[in-house]
């Protein structure tokens, strides 16, 4: 999924795989930043935390930023047995409003 406004792209991207993902959760979802990482041109990780939250499920919370066109990505990862999911926006800094992020990436969930 692609879409936007005047301020924020907003994306959901799938990954599949045809095992189940395998070793430490936390560690898969941060070598998966990683590689996300290393495909924004100069990105850098301004914020990389792992969650487990009480009613959803575990996620990794990051904000990638790219200095070179000053804009930056910001979102969640998840796990499950053979996907991986990102939700995230992207937008000139400063962020205008972090309403519409906070609403967009808490309506995503693995059922």
């Amino acid at each position: 999924y692609v879409g936007g406004d005047k301020t924020m792209s907003y994306f959901v991207s799938t990954t599949l795989y045809p095992t189940d993902i395998t070793g430490d959760e936390e560690e898969n979802l941060k070598r998966a930043l990683d590689g996300m990482v290393k495909a924004v041109p100069g990105g850098e990780i301004i914020l990389s935390e792992f969650e487990v939250p009480f009613s959803r499920a575990n996620y990794l919370e990051y904000k990638i930023h790219s200095p070179q066109n000053n804009t930056s990505y910001k979102g969640q990862m998840f796990l499950s047995e053979r996907a991986l999911y990102q939700v995230y926006v992207s937008y000139q800094e400063p962020m205008p409003n972090d309403d519409p992020y906070t609403y967009f990436v808490n309506s995503f969930q693995i059922k």
